[in-house]
């Protein structure tokens, strides 16, 4: 079974019950206090990283979806050098 993104909202709850609020997280980042919000509905990786962190986990946990790719284009690579070395080319 595929993981599902958490929900918008479970987000919000996680921080808050940690007492962090995702406008206090974009302006200890230097950013406007709303552009964390972005990261909710988009990919926005330097809040995401920002946001994992706070609840302690990393942003391929949250944001399972957003990663995939990212992993299994990894995963092709590491496959095709393997198969280069082993042949020799």
């Amino acid at each position: 079974m595929k993981n599902s993104d958490w929900h918008v909202e479970d987000i919000k709850c996680a921080l808050r019950k940690r007492r962090i609020s995702i406008r206090s997280l974009s302006i200890a980042a230097g950013l406007s206090p709303s552009t964390f919000n972005n990261a909710l509905r988009v990919s926005y990786p330097k809040a995401e990283r920002a946001i994992a962190k706070a609840l302690g986990v990393e942003p391929e946990t949250i944001w399972p979806s957003r990663y995939e790719y990212k992993s299994n284009k990894f995963q092709h690579e590491i496959s095709q050098n393997s198969f280069c070395q082993r042949n020799q080319y």
